[in-house]
């Protein structure tokens, strides 16, 4: 069995960005958008961060977004964050009533104008989100609607994989799982490591492609564009399913997906970039667990466009059994840093000193 990993440089050809390049990104994407809603949520993440008291403003300038939304994070977590601190006593019934209807919260209702910051930090944290969300949805969007040949490099390297091996991603883009799609190598009905009943038209169990067992799985570590969390189970949004589908094909849907209520049901299963990521709830820990036995399992791993970032601690337990296997030479394993740049350097050096026995070199992917 052999394990492929693949991190955000191997989506850069095909239109993403890596991690230094999202914040501009979803920037540029929330302000051109037509959605009034997004366009304001860009603008309230703005403020918040125009209104960041002494040293946190930098902190949210910083261009690495694993520090700004770290920083919001912690935000989120204070004490001095959550309403019966950060606001007056004698306002806290009406406030709690605004803030469920999104209603205007008058600054003298705080505590101070501190804790309002706290709170204005916390919500401008989720609107980050959901500017980032939206990017991803149209970019799956996108994908669906344009040439698979702007993925041909992808294609390449994944139709090498047989049955039975298994890919291992960081990304919550779509773009490895389409791939092996359109090869017949994978379906969303039992691709990610857990299984969903699939519908098609009439209420009957999906048919077609979307009915083939998939013979590849993508466990995708971080969540992904498209899942939603509804108690302990993760559910496919019916636009996301669609958008795998050919254009003549029968409609396809997520049952749970018709049970989705308003806000605050709707939970995205997505660990965006903070060194506080959420990584809870049965099945994305139960994701990890596939990925730990493929990982013990496999003699060969192959990484592909993954920078082992200082925030990914919860990755590098997970492959720290690796460097066991590698000393016996039980696996083996190939990461591949293309460029000369800076940034590539410290990549190949961060590899080697995790892994020795690793083979780093500078192959390009595809």
């Amino acid at each position: 069995m052999k394990v492929l990993i693949l991190g955000a440089g191997a989506s850069k050809e095909a239109g993403y960005p890596v991690a230094a390049e999202l914040m501009p990104t979803i920037e540029v994407d929330a302000k051109r958008s037509g959605n009034a809603v997004l366009r304001d949520a860009w603008q309230h993440w703005e403020e918040t961060k125009n209104k960041a008291p002494g040293a946190l403003r930098l902190l949210l300038d910083d261009p690495n977004p694993e520090v700004v939304i770290s920083v919001l994070d912690l935000c989120g977590m204070s004490y001095f964050a959550k309403p019966e601190r950060a606001v007056r006593a004698d306002r806290l019934d009406e406030f709690l009533s605004r803030a469920i209807s999104d209603g205007k919260i008058p600054d003298d209702w705080f505590t101070s104008p501190n804790a309002k910051w706290l709170y204005d930090a916390d919500t401008a944290r989720f609107r980050l989100l959901d500017c980032l969300i939206a990017y991803f949805d149209w970019k799956h969007y996108e994908d669906w609607s344009s040439s698979p040949d702007r993925r041909e490099y992808l294609r390449r390297e994944l139709t090498k994989l047989r049955p039975g091996d298994v890919v291992i991603t960081t990304n919550w883009d779509t773009g490895g799982e389409r791939t092996l799609f359109e090869a017949g190598l994978w379906s969303p009905r039992d691709g990610y490591g857990f299984t969903r009943d699939l519908r098609g038209e009439s209420d009957q169990p999906v048919g077609g492609v979307f009915a083939n067992p998939s013979k590849i799985l993508v466990l995708k570590l971080h969540g992904s564009v498209g899942w939603y969390r509804s108690g302990d189970e993760i559910y496919l949004a019916n636009d996301f399913l669609q958008r795998f589908a050919g254009p003549d094909e029968e409609a396809v849907y997520d049952p749970a997906a018709l049970r989705r209520g308003a806000k605050p049901d709707y939970d995205p299963v997505i660990a965006y970039p903070s060194f506080l990521k959420k990584l809870d709830g049965s099945a994305i820990l139960n994701i990890w667990q596939f990925a730990d036995a493929a990982l013990r399992q496999t003699d060969e791993i192959e990484v592909w466009g993954y920078s082992l970032p200082p925030s990914d601690s919860a990755i590098r337990a997970l492959m720290n059994p690796l460097r066991e296997r590698l000393q016996k030479g039980q696996v083996r394993v190939y990461v591949h840093v293309p460029f000369d740049d800076v940034e590539a350097k410290k990549t190949r050096w961060r590899w080697k000193i995790f892994l020795p026995g690793a083979q780093v070199d500078k192959a390009k992917l595809g």
